[in-house]
Formats: structure tokens, sequence, C-alpha cells
């Protein structure tokens, strides 16, 4: 809870920093030094403030993770011993390590990647909000973009999620014969089947190409309609935000902050 927390809190600092472009936009035409003054310390203030609660968050993370791999590993080892010997018998030993590898990485990796998806969610959760009391146009425009965003990387996310599963059969396919190869080196090494052996990992790697090369462009594939998309949500926004301003509906330091938030977003 306490993780989550300071996470949440570091979400809406790192996300602040427009609201301070706006203050220095409305501030700097007074000359006023004393208030200007104070705007500068408090931006260094909430700046010091992110750089500490970033390395407790870490901490935290760290805590929170490692605790839970541990966990995770020990029940899927348990899981493995309780596997029927047959099953030992009729899979190879090298797909197994690649299976469990694979999944030590995602285990990681969906930590950071669900971390970093909390952030992006407060980032938009403030901004929305910080939208509306400008106007509500531009809140508006700026959800329906992040709603047409999200519905398209599902789909783009389930075509990469195809690709990584053929991937991962390949993978494990080629790790089967270089693993059971090393682990029965003897019995190769006695009957002279090396030749042999060479010839089915260069026919397991045929497939390992095909399949990651479709696997790394699914990524692409990825960036370029996601960037699409968010290129033409950037101009809708501030378009109709730079409308609003020559029509004296929002102010200059408006427009500076709604500039801030969407380039950072």
């Amino acid at each position: 809870m306490l993780f989550v927390l300071m996470l949440t809190v570091l979400g809406v600092i790192n996300a602040i920093n427009p609201y301070f472009y706006k203050l220095f936009v409305e501030a700097l035409p007074e000359k006023n030094y004393q208030t200007i003054l104070n705007i500068l310390i408090l931006y260094v203030g909430v700046n010091l403030l992110e750089t500490g609660i970033d390395v407790i968050v870490y901490l935290l993370g760290d805590a929170v993770i490692l605790r839970a791999a541990r966990d995770v590993r020990e029940r899927v080892f348990k899981k493995i011993q309780d596997l029927d010997f047959a099953y030992h018998m009729t899979n190879s030993s090298g797909s197994l390590i690649s299976v469990l590898k694979r999944g030590d990485l995602a285990y990681f990796g969906m930590f950071h990647e669900l971390n970093g998806l909390y952030r992006i969610l407060v980032h938009l959760i403030l901004m929305l909000v910080m939208f509306g009391a400008i106007n509500g146009q531009i809140a508006w425009l700026m959800g329906a973009s992040f709603v047409i965003s999200a519905i398209a990387s599902k789909y783009l996310l389930a075509y990469n999620l195809t690709t990584r599963k053929a991937f991962n059969k390949q993978e494990d396919n080629v790790s089967a014969v270089i693993v059971d190869n090393l682990i029965n080196y003897e019995t190769v090494k006695y009957f002279g089947k090396e030749v042999k052996e060479q010839r089915r990992l260069s026919k397991a790697f045929v497939l390992w190409i095909k399949t990651l090369w479709g696997f790394a462009n699914s990524f692409r594939l990825i960036d370029i309609v996601i960037g699409l998309i968010s290129a033409a949500g950037l101009w809708v926004v501030l378009h109709r935000t730079f409308t609003l301003y020559m029509s004296d509906v929002i102010q200059f330091s408006d427009f500076i902050l709604i500039l801030g938030f969407v380039t950072s977003f």
C-alpha cells in the first residue's frame, strides 16, 4: 500500500512541471522579484522532492519484487518436481530451461511495465483535471485521443502477443537442440552425430529467424500506428487550444501549460 501511495505521489510530481511553466509565464511580465523567486524555490524544491521519492519508490519496489520473485520461483520449482516422470521423458530439458528463463525476464519486465503504466494513468488524470479547469473542450479532446490510442493498443498488443508466442516456440526448439546436446555430449560424440546435430540446429534456426523477424516488426507496427494517432491527437488538441487563445477564451499561460502537458505525456 505504501509503495502504491509513493508511486502515486511520484507520478503527480513528475507531471506537475507544466504548471510551473504557467506560473512563470504569469509572473515574469510583472517583474516582481520576490514572486518569481518564490516560484523558483518551490519549483526546485519539488524537483528535489521528486529525487528523494524516486529513491524511496525504487527501494520499496525492490523489497516487493524480490520477495515475490523468490516465491514465484519456489512455486515453479515445486511444480516441476511434481510433474509426472513421463513428462520429463517426452519433453526436452532445453525447452523447459528456455521457458524458465523467459518467465524470469517476463516477471521483472511486467513489474516495470505496470509501474510505468500506473504513472501514465496518474499523469493522464492530473492532465485531464487541469485541462478541464481551463476549458472542457480540451479535456474531452485529450481524453478521446487517449481512448483511441488505448483501443488501437489493445489490438496491436494482441498481434504482438501472437508473434511472441510463435517466436517463443521456435526459441524453445533452438534451446532444446543446444541444451540437450550439452547434456548428452558423450552420447553424441560416441555415435559421431556432431554433423547431424549441427544440421538439426541450422534447421531450427530457419523458423527462429522468421518468427523473430515477425516479432520485431510487430513492435515497429505499434510504434508507427500509435505514433500516427498521437501526432493526430496532438494536432487536434493544440490547434483547438490555439484557436481558443486567439479568441481570448484562454490565457497565454494556459496555452503554455497545455503545450507542456501534451508534449511530456
